[in-house]
């Protein structure tokens, strides 16, 4: 059984042009032959977004957006 989930691939190629593609054929188009470039495949655009707003890391693996709320670091700060 073919896998029919959306995928969306988030790109970054050195020249300094970002983006997200629909399908890995669009993305391959970009980052093919070109060194340096990076790709990762996201369940959903936002995601792919956020991942190229943090930097296009290989170590960001997860990007999840957060459930609306209030949070607290309680590692900084006084007390």
């Amino acid at each position: 059984m073919k896998n029919t989930k959306k995928k969306y691939y988030a790109y970054a190629v050195p020249d300094g042009a970002l983006g997200v593609a629909d399908n890995w054929k669009q993305c391959e188009k970009i980052v093919s032959g070109r060194t340096g470039a990076k790709y990762h495949g996201f369940e959903s655009k936002e995601e792919a977004v956020r991942w190229l707003a943090l930097g296009a890391r290989y170590e960001v693996k997860h990007v999840k957006k957060l459930e609306p709320g209030i949070y607290f670091d309680a590692v900084t700060g006084r007390g």
